[in-house]
């Protein structure tokens, strides 16, 4: 097993311990530790290595976790109101699909997607249009 799958494999069993008790989150602390301790100065270099690799790897999860949660929060006002397939297929000229994928920030090809500078603005002016028409139109009503 390699370094970053020893770190991954550390990482889960860490995770793990959200509930376990004091003893329990001691007896990890005592084993990688330990783990750490047999190693040679160069096998520690390495080790460090795949630590900051892992560390980047959950900043960018973490990263991408915080915009999906950022954008829905935004959008939760709208998003039962106004059509978003209306949006997708008037304004970006896409699917219903393209768009839920980048507002869910899903995987394609396994690599996650949202919405670039550009179609954050278009989105903007989208919502601001359909503000306008909804607006004009309540005015029609009670003229």
């Amino acid at each position: 097993m390699n370094y970053k799958e020893e770190i991954q494999k550390f990482k889960k069993e860490f995770a793990s311990l959200k509930n376990a008790t004091l003893e329990e989150k001691n007896e990890f602390d005592a084993r990688f530790k330990e783990y750490i301790r047999d190693k040679s100065p160069e096998e520690k270099k390495e080790l460090s290595r795949a630590f900051f690799e892992a560390a980047k790897e959950e900043k960018e999860r973490a990263k991408n976790i915080a915009t999906y949660v950022d954008m829905r929060l935004k959008l939760e006002n709208v998003l039962n109101v106004v059509s978003m397939a209306y949006i997708s297929k008037t304004y970006f000229d896409k699917s219903r699909s393209w768009f839920n994928h980048r507002l869910n920030n899903n995987k394609i090809n396994g690599v996650p997607v949202s919405f670039n500078r550009e179609e954050l603005q278009t989105l903007s002016f989208a919502l601001d249009d359909i503000g306008t028409k909804i607006k004009d139109t309540a005015r029609l009503i009670v003229s």
